[in-house]
């Protein structure tokens, strides 16, 4: 299990609090990548641009360094709390999508969502009907990138307009003759919790976060999955104590 001290942690902290954009909402759909060792050198290059957006001069601290090293070489089982905290966090999900983008993978990831939103929300009414629908994501280019297109040349500047202009976007449903438009925000603030939307196919027995679960959702995630899958909140383990 990896320590950090207390300055590492507010070093590691502030880069997924305050440097990496997030969603204008808050997203409960697990992203479908996570930091590993194939794709660790990629993570960290795309860190550093997220550090300088208009350009390649980016660096990211030794701290950060080390942690992305630590996560991506460690099985999530034996992750310290302190790591189980960031990769719940906003900033840390919002990596993840950014990385999908970047990969020309996260219309993907929307349609599997949809998918799922859809039989969640009673559109349909097996995962066969699917074959009926057309889905579309729709990713608008947010006015500002067209009046800073000569001027930037740090790829990653759109990948992360993408994120930060999530509100733009919407996906859309076409069966025959009709058209359902859904926010961006209506799919990715479900937790589909239950769905095999994206187990790592490296790692399928991933511990899964119950943050987010009300108290029967997390009763089912403990019959269905059982404590040992299972990311505890941190009141599971405090206890009232008497000065």
């Amino acid at each position: 299990m990896n320590d950090y001290s207390y300055d590492e942690k507010l070093e590691i902290s502030d880069f997924f609090d305050d440097t990496v954009p997030t969603f204008p909402f808050t997203v409960h759909a697990p992203p479908f990548y996570r930091v590993d060792a194939d794709n660790l050198m990629s993570i960290k290059t795309l860190c550093k641009h997220l550090v300088d957006p208009y350009s390649y001069e980016g660096e990211i601290s030794p701290e950060l360094d080390r942690f992305l090293t630590n996560i991506a070489t460690t099985k999530p089982s034996s992750y310290c709390a302190f790591e189980h905290d960031v990769i719940q966090s906003q900033g840390y999900i919002s990596l993840m999508y950014i990385y999908d983008a970047s990969r020309a993978s996260l219309e993907d990831t929307l349609v599997q969502y949809t998918t799922q939103y859809l039989l969640i929300n009673g559109y349909l009414d097996k995962p066969a009907d699917i074959e009926h629908f057309c889905i579309l994501p729709v990713m608008i280019t947010p006015p500002s990138m067209a009046e800073y297109e000569r001027v930037i040349t740090n790829c990653s500047y759109r990948f992360i307009k993408t994120i930060k202009h999530a509100y733009l976007h919407k996906v859309a449903v076409v069966i025959d003759d009709k058209q359902l438009i859904f926010s961006l925000s209506e799919i990715l603030t479900l937790s589909y919790f239950g769905y095999e939307i994206n187990p790592p196919p490296d790692d399928p027995s991933r511990k899964r976060s119950t943050s987010y679960m009300d108290v029967d959702e997390f009763l089912n995630a403990v019959e269905v999955w059982g404590l040992e899958r299972l990311i505890l909140p941190a009141f599971v383990f405090e206890a009232p104590t008497k000065c």
